[in-house]
């Protein structure tokens, strides 16, 4: 009898967890305040512990949890520091570029192929940085080392190393300083709602009750960030779109002797040559991620010179 007691006891513990992590899920808004660029944050708690955030320009991803009951805290994925981006470029043939996305923001540093020195990829205090900052380079490239530093006090600096694909002589290199690395994020669960620690409430709507074009929108995000991401689309003046924004599969072909996409009913002719249209999406180019073989915290030697100077005149 004790034993059919016990067994019950936790069948309801169980119960009564799964109802109150059951509860948590939901979408919960937060109002914006004057000069956030829009109308707020939507929080979206799903079901499979996971969580989407957005805001204006941006979307976080990660793992939720709830503590002693009334505790949720939401865990944001951490981005790598460096990641890098390839592909053939039918254009450049044996010469090579990178694009350097964000990294005027801290002292990092480049090696191509492994054989010199590193070289910082700005001056310290860079400003008045042009977009794109492009190199070239006269050879080919068949590796990639990037490194940060750890801190102002510390010699030591954090080294990628990626490995880099046979024919690859087009990149895209991005930089995520730790100022981009999102702390956690905590809620106080209330029958109400939610609870930040600014003291604001937020009531709790149904997944059900969103429009589909906003559940489709939320899906796709969890699907890509839970398959991990692994290219970038761009046009030729490096404005990235997203995949789901542009709908690659049904405006686009691909041109094999260009190795990019062009949208098939509105592209001109080597349009891509012409008019530099930032915004322009009608012709795209694929980068796909390069693996990192290495990550090292290690001493390296530093060339005095820098890949690129910028400063205000």
């Amino acid at each position: 009898m004790k034993y059919l007691i016990g067994i019950l006891t936790f069948i309801s513990y169980l119960e009564s967890f799964s109802q109150k992590k059951t509860d948590i899920v939901g979408v919960y808004h937060e109002a914006g305040i004057a000069g956030d660029g829009g109308g707020g944050v939507n929080y979206y708690i799903l079901e499979n512990n996971n969580f989407i955030i957005l805001a204006y320009a941006t979307v976080i991803y990660g793992k939720w949890e709830v503590k002693d009951n009334h505790t949720l805290t939401l865990y944001p994925n951490i981005t790598p520091s460096f990641k890098i981006y390839g592909r053939y470029n039918p254009n450049i043939k044996e010469e090579a570029k990178i694009m350097f996305q964000n990294f005027e923001t801290g002292n990092t540093f480049i090696q191509i192929n492994g054989k010199e020195e590193f070289m910082p990829v700005f001056n310290e205090d860079a400003n008045c940085v042009s977009y794109p900052s492009v190199a070239n380079f006269s050879k080919k490239i068949e590796s990639i080392a990037l490194a940060m530093n750890l801190s102002y006090q510390d010699s030591m600096k954090e080294e990628y190393k990626f490995q880099v694909h046979d024919n690859y002589n087009d990149f895209v290199a991005i930089y995520h300083s730790n100022k981009d690395t999102y702390r956690p994020f905590i809620f106080e669960v209330t029958p109400k709602g939610l609870t930040s620690n600014r003291g604001k409430l937020m009531k709790k709507m149904s997944l059900k009750t969103i429009e589909e074009e906003e559940k489709k929108y939320i899906t796709e995000i969890q699907q890509s960030f839970e398959a991990g991401r692994n290219y970038l689309y761009s046009n030729h003046l490096y404005n990235f779109f997203d995949k789901y924004d542009i709908e690659i599969d049904k405006r686009y072909i691909f041109d094999k002797n260009k190795n990019a996409y062009y949208d098939k009913l509105n592209y001109k002719q080597n349009e891509e040559n012409g008019e530099k249209d930032y915004n322009r999406d009608t012709f795209l180019y694929k980068y796909l991620e390069l693996p990192c073989i290495e990550k090292v915290k290690k001493q390296i030697n530093i060339t005095k010179q820098t890949l690129f100077y910028a400063t205000c005149k």
